[in-house]
């Protein structure tokens, strides 16, 4: 008995077309087509790319025309779902994502991915079992998160960080432990081979993970997880609805969590103790450098010098000298322009004038020693 053609369904990758079209799928490609998989279809004068997108039983065409052939591996049927859910949830078209989906290359057979050990000294308790929010201070390292939350997923990880920075410091970390990591969009095949942690940026959200055991969202707060093009998703809903779909756990590690992952976890917020609150914290040293006695022509000060010294320290120094010139010197005699009634440092205003910061009084732009106009500014400001 012959096996009627199947028909499907199919979404073009052109750009500004929103309409999805059926095919008929000859037998020598029956085997190689499921949903998600990549094909070439005939349109008009020219055969495009397109993404299968589901079965169809019953179709309006009376001939419908045949895939013509197979480009590669796609999202999985379960993503593909999911970015249909997504473009009603924010409104937007399909295709855009089913492109973040999908390789950025040709991939015909998934890699061979071959298992790591987690390390012994991995706390599972870090983590909950069933997922929520898990809040860091900032300064912590989010790796031990990451690997208890893969000690408990019992799966592979699907780990998404806010930049791709990030994201190739936190793959060569749990190699660096162990572990298989597929770093997106680069290692597509052999995310979709099974990696023990599948690491990326937001789009990393939509990639494969065989063996999906939990997914990871690092810095829920940041920004750069939400999608600016439309239509505008979120790493984090999505990665949510995602792990609620698989019945998996999901993780929101950040040191300031939003009220929409607030929200979400309820009751399931593991918060740091107290001292660890207050080590995560970095301090902040304000100095008045207008309090030095003595004129200072270099933005390092010895306080800064002790700190950089420091190798358990990082540090950031802001130079906050934005605005015209504060302290000026003459260039003919070296002498140092300071204010006649109080002796501090005259700087340049808007108007061209020299104006005192500390009393308020101004003069013309003159040196009081030699009365050269010729002055220039002391020290380093933004530019420089």
């Amino acid at each position: 008995m012959s096996r009627s053609p199947r028909l499907v369904r199919v979404v073009p990758d052109v750009t500004g077309l929103d309409k999805q079209f059926d095919y008929l799928v000859p037998a020598h490609l029956d085997a190689a087509i499921s949903i998600g998989t990549l094909v070439r279809v005939p349109l008009g004068p020219r055969r495009i790319r397109a993404w299968v997108v589901a079965e169809v039983v019953d179709s309006d065409l009376a001939t419908p025309k045949e895939v013509a052939a197979v480009v590669g591996l796609g999202p999985a049927p379960e993503v593909v779902e999911l970015a249909g859910w997504a473009a009603h949830r924010w409104a937007g078209r399909l295709r855009s994502l089913l492109v973040a989906a999908s390789p950025p290359r040709v991939v015909k057979n998934p890699a061979r991915a071959r298992r790591g050990t987690l390390p012994d000294d991995v706390d599972p308790s870090l983590v909950g079992p069933d997922g929520g929010v898990v809040r860091l201070p900032p300064c912590a390292d989010p790796v031990p998160t990451v690997l208890a939350a893969a000690a408990v997923s019992g799966g592979s990880l699907l780990v998404v960080v806010p930049s791709l920075d990030q994201a190739s410091l936190m793959a060569a970390r749990l190699r660096g432990r162990g572990l298989c990591v597929a770093l997106l969009a680069d290692q597509w095949a052999l995310a979709a081979g099974g990696a023990d942690v599948v690491v990326g940026t937001r789009t990393a959200v939509w990639g494969p993970c065989a063996g999906l055991g939990g997914i990871v969202i690092v810095d829920e707060h940041d920004e750069a997880l939400q999608d600016e093009r439309s239509p505008t998703w979120h790493a984090r809903d999505v990665a949510i609805e995602r792990a609620r779909r698989a019945q998996v756990p999901c993780w929101l590690v950040t040191p300031a969590p939003s009220l929409e992952a607030l929200a979400w976890a309820g009751s399931r917020v593991r918060r740091p103790s107290r001292v660890q609150e207050r080590a995560g914290w970095p301090f902040v040293v304000v100095l008045d450098r207008h309090h030095h006695d003595a004129p200072v022509a270099s933005v390092v000060t010895r306080e800064l010098l002790d700190a950089v010294r420091d190798p358990a320290q990082q540090v950031v120094a802001v130079l906050n000298t934005k605005g015209r010139a504060r302290s000026l010197s003459c260039r003919q005699c070296r002498l140092r322009v300071v204010c006649v009634s109080c002796r501090a440092g005259l700087g340049e205003d808007r108007g061209g004038d020299l104006t005192c910061q500390r009393c308020g009084s101004s003069r013309p732009r003159v040196c009081q020693g030699c009365g050269s106009t010729n002055l220039h500014a002391v020290g380093m400001g933004v530019s420089r």
